[in-house]
């Protein structure tokens, strides 16, 4: 992989006081147990606080749940496509997509076995803004959805139920 300047979940480099962050960045991702290098705008400002308060003497680990969306398209055909966690295909174990392109919304969840637990690590989202909070939530709180596999392909299941579960 080695594509960035490698750091430590803390955004250190081997070099003693330099960090990295954003597009270079390829950070030990806390919440996926990976090393993982996202460029995006969020992302690179996440990363920058996260060294200012490592700097300002808080040792902060980066253990954001990496994000971005785009709008496409003006109204009334507006259209909105979001990107959350690690949406690797090769590193999931298995991806469940609800929706479908003639219905004009699509989820795809990610989802992989982590230290014995079934987790949500990644997804893309297209015109299906509920999904994404709930979604956020269950990545980064690296909730165990086992129980609720078979009940994530259905359109008709609430993906807040995975929230409280």
């Amino acid at each position: 992989f080695e594509k960035g300047v490698l750091t430590n979940e803390f955004l250190e480099t081997n070099v003693v006081d330099i960090y990295a962050a954003g597009d270079c960045a390829q950070f030990e991702d806390v919440v996926f147990e990976r090393q993982h290098m996202l460029g995006n705008w969020a992302n690179a400002t996440s990363q920058g606080l996260t060294v200012g308060k490592t700097l300002c003497g808080e040792r902060t680990k980066f253990d954001t749940v990496s994000s971005y969306t785009t709008n496409f398209f003006d109204p009334p055909n507006n259209g909105s496509c979001s990107f959350l966690g690690v949406t690797d295909v090769d590193f999931a174990d298995r991806v469940i997509i609800r929706g479908s392109a003639q219905a004009g919304k699509v989820t795809r969840i990610f989802v992989k076995k982590i230290s014995e637990v079934n987790r949500v690590v990644g997804a893309t989202v297209i015109n299906n803004p509920s999904d994404v909070a709930p979604l956020t939530t269950v990545i980064k709180g690296m909730v165990d959805i086992g129980t609720h596999l078979a009940d994530i392909t259905s359109n008709d299941f609430d993906l807040k139920t995975l929230v409280v579960s």
